[in-house]
């Protein structure tokens, strides 16, 4: 469980739906050999295909896709319904760090695939892995419901201001509006019992007699989490203000785990 924050926090990741977990404890031994190898190779190539920019910047130089594999490390971790993937390199500008972490709810399983700079690497590990677990991802298509619907469920994590930018159509002058609802205001509007988002879209028509509740949410941003209608979903350290650092990490911990139950559960209500 120790592992949850490590590898969510400070994080963008891109949402799929996954046809379920990839492994059941570890990746094979066998799987995870093949993923450093292959990965390796096609690390090569696009070195090869680039070396006058790469040795510019660095002192490594690779003489074939071995020294390449060298460098590759792939762990696999197990926790309850939640399996991790991570594959790294001393080279990081060759492989950024790759996380897939799954997660299974009520037999439905998502996949938080981090967003790095080389997408060409990721879809090439994400398709590799798919065939070694005979597993399928999907993009997820963000429902107009579910960052409100989000927002709700979440109402309880948030402690501090939140902000919410709403794409525009109807107009080429304006695209996108933002408002920002402040900590002390959000304490109060979440105690109506009707559902923050509800509460706010009440709030700001009486205020600018615009029905907010009518536009398209394009991002969430929060002290605990960011979600942008285009996937994405970014992972905030948790702040608490217990002096014990263990009780500090555990309770982070507690609750990004939370946070994505609460994304499962949304996905779900908008699904049926």
């Amino acid at each position: 469980m120790d592992q949850v924050a490590k590898y969510l926090t400070g994080n963008t990741f891109k949402l799929y739906r996954a046809s379920g977990l990839p492994f059941t404890d570890r990746l094979s031994k066998q799987n995870r050999e093949t993923i450093s190898t292959e990965l390796a190779k096609f690390l090569y190539q696009i070195y090869k295909q680039n070396i006058s920019t790469y040795e510019e910047d660095f002192v490594v130089r690779y003489n074939s896709c071995k020294d390449i594999h060298k460098e590759i490390r792939v762990i696999s971790v197990s926790f309850d319904e939640t399996r991790y993937l991570i594959i790294k390199s001393k080279n990081n500008r060759l492989l950024p760090r790759q996380t897939l972490v799954f997660s299974r709810h009520d037999n439905n399983t998502i996949l938080l695939n981090r967003v790095t700079p080389n997408q060409d690497v990721n879809e090439f590990l994400l398709k590799m892995v798919q065939r070694l677990t005979d597993s399928l991802y999907v993009e997820y298509v963000f429902s107009p419901q579910l960052i409100p619907l989000l927002i709700n469920k979440l109402s309880p994590y948030f402690g501090n201001d939140i902000r919410l930018t709403y794409s525009i159509q109807q107009t080429k002058l304006l695209n996108n509006i933002q408002i920002e609802v402040p900590y002390s205001d959000l304490k109060i509007l979440r105690q109506s019992g009707q559902g923050l988002y509800t509460t706010i879209c009440q709030f700001m028509y009486n205020s600018s007699k615009i029905k907010f509740d009518k536009l398209k949410i394009k991002k969430l941003v929060s002290d605990v989490i960011n979600i942008a209608s285009d996937g994405m979903i970014g992972f905030n350290p948790i702040d608490d203000d217990d002096d014990d650092d263990n009780k500090n990490n555990n309770n982070e911990e507690i609750g990004l785990l939370g946070l994505i139950e609460n994304i499962h559960s949304a996905l779900n209500e908008v699904e049926t």
